[in-house]
């Protein structure tokens, strides 16, 4: 019943934007047409009359196309062009999204996040803006799970933490940042270098090219340095993530081709099956792969921290079991000023920034903590509310103590007492995270 009424309003009607692309379309199929022409003209297996007729009527064909195009283009304004160049653009960035996925190079989750963000680029450009930068659009069902997680790890933090089930939940949603990141700066790359050639085939002006080629390379350029500040200071789950991602790619390589010998002929179908089985079983194995185990053990990074220095190994064992681990994503904040504090937290991967807030002032950033140290103990010594805001500035990996547990490694052991005392007598004189 939509339809008439859709038809006699003319919103059936293609834009001047999407006859453009339909037109452009066009001109490619009948070069690659003529291409493939040529091809069986130089095989030899063919008669000079008959590719002679073929090349002669595809020329003819491609001509039309291409006048026809030209005709199309000479009715657009500069800005339509500028929007045509930037819907090719956007084209090109969701291929490339999809060519990643087909790679196994990010997951199906982190695929429709970035496919939203393209159609939201389209959708921006038939209204004749250009699209925003890229963000990570996440779904409906994701902001709920997220909710929910953070309402359970306020309400019951140790149990929770305990089942690792948060801890899972951060670092799963890390992956997707990372490849999200990655997924980005590959498309950013691959349309920055191809801007040229679309220029071309819509007929943009140089200037109009090098806006787009510019936003392109500035987008893989800050994915960029959200992958390598990952890679700082998570190197361990860096490497396990790239590992594992190779290891799904070499396996896809591999079902390509038991499918390209069994198609062929050269193995039995018996075999072939056996083969895809073998296959599909470890695709399944990698598929399952556990982000929890990327996790960093916490007795390999206290060495590292100068609390504890000179513990003997017993109490280094003990401080080890009594760690909570906490992934904590960039921008989150971990400690409040003002709030009754209740652990001491060990800085085991990234940077945070400490925040003091005087008076009506806005917050002002004191001081900034990375691996190695620590931030909380005051509160624990002298019972007093958190002094400072904590917020993580890269992706962190921290570890937990909590009151109940420092207090008990303090009762029996008088030297971490004393390098407590020591950290916050260092800090009082000055703004300290506590």
């Amino acid at each position: 019943t939509m339809r008439p009424i859709m038809h006699a309003l003319g919103l059936d009607r293609p834009t001047l934007f999407e006859q453009v692309a339909r037109a452009q379309a066009e001109v490619a199929a009948k070069r690659e047409a003529l291409a493939r022409v040529g091809q069986l003209a130089s095989s030899g297996h063919f008669s000079n009359r008959l590719t002679s007729e073929l090349s002669r009527d595809r020329t003819m064909a491609r001509d039309e196309a291409e006048s026809a195009l030209r005709a199309l283009r000479s009715t657009l304004s500069r800005a339509d062009v500028r929007l045509v160049l930037w819907s090719e653009a956007v084209a090109v960035e969701r291929a490339v999204y999809r060519e990643q996925f087909d790679r196994a190079v990010i997951s199906e989750a982190v695929l429709r996040e970035l496919e939203i963000g393209t159609d939201l680029a389209h959708d921006a450009l038939k209204r004749g803006d250009l699209p925003d930068n890229v963000t990570m659009i996440v779904p409906l069902e994701a902001r709920l799970i997220d909710g929910l997680m953070r309402s359970i790890e306020r309400i019951a933090p140790r149990a929770v933490r305990r089942a690792q089930v948060v801890q899972r939940y951060h670092m799963r949603a890390l992956a997707s940042k990372y490849e999200h990141d990655m997924a980005v700066h590959e498309a950013g790359r691959r349309v920055a270098s191809q801007v040229a050639d679309l220029a071309e085939l819509v007929g943009a002006e140089s200037d109009l090219a090098a806006e787009c080629r510019s936003t392109y390379d500035r987008r893989a350029v800050a994915a960029l340095k959200q992958l390598d500040s990952v890679a700082e200071h998570f190197p361990e789950y860096v490497q396990a993530v790239q590992r594992h991602t190779a290891e799904r790619m070499a396996l896809d390589g591999e079902a390509d081709a038991v499918d390209r010998l069994a198609e062929a002929g050269v193995i039995p179908a018996g075999v072939a099956e056996d083969a895809r089985r073998a296959v599909a079983r470890a695709q399944h194995a990698h598929a399952h792969f556990s982000i929890a185990e990327l996790v960093p053990k916490p007795e390999e990074l206290l060495v590292r921290v100068p609390l504890m220095a000179e513990l003997d190994p017993a109490d280094v064992a003990r401080v080890a079991a009594a760690l909570v681990p906490r992934t904590i994503l960039a921008g989150a904040t971990i400690i409040t000023q003002g709030e009754r504090g209740t652990s001491l937290l060990l800085i085991a991967r990234g940077v945070v920034a400490v925040l003091v807030t005087k008076g009506t002032d806005p917050a002002a950033r004191v001081a900034s903590l990375g691996a190695g140290e620590f931030f909380g103990e005051r509160a624990l010594l002298t019972d007093e509310p958190r002094n400072a805001t904590v917020q993580a500035v890269t992706d962190c990996q921290l570890y937990e103590l909590t009151r109940r547990d420092v207090d008990a490694l303090r009762a029996s052991n008088r030297s971490l007492e004393a390098k407590l005392q020591a950290a916050d007598r260092a800090r009082s004189s000055g703004a300290d995270a506590g």
